[in-house]
């Protein structure tokens, strides 16, 4: 069963809406009315693939993905 609760990490959000589909988010940045960026993706796959989806969307936002 899916769970009810949200995931974060330093990079996203994650959150499983139905037996392994998943629920991504990354935001990064401002637009030019000062918000923040957001972007989400629905990931299907375990919870290892949606960590990693998080991960790919997070560089390709632009987010530093450096380890320090």
């Amino acid at each position: 069963m899916a769970s009810s609760h949200k995931s974060r990490s330093k990079l996203g959000t994650k959150r499983e809406i139905k037996p392994n589909v998943w629920e991504i988010g990354v935001s990064s940045g401002t637009r030019e009315d000062g918000k923040r960026r957001y972007a989400w993706r629905t990931v299907h796959g375990s919870e290892m693939e949606a960590d990693a989806a998080i991960v790919q969307l997070a560089g390709e936002m632009g987010r530093c993905l450096c380890l320090h």
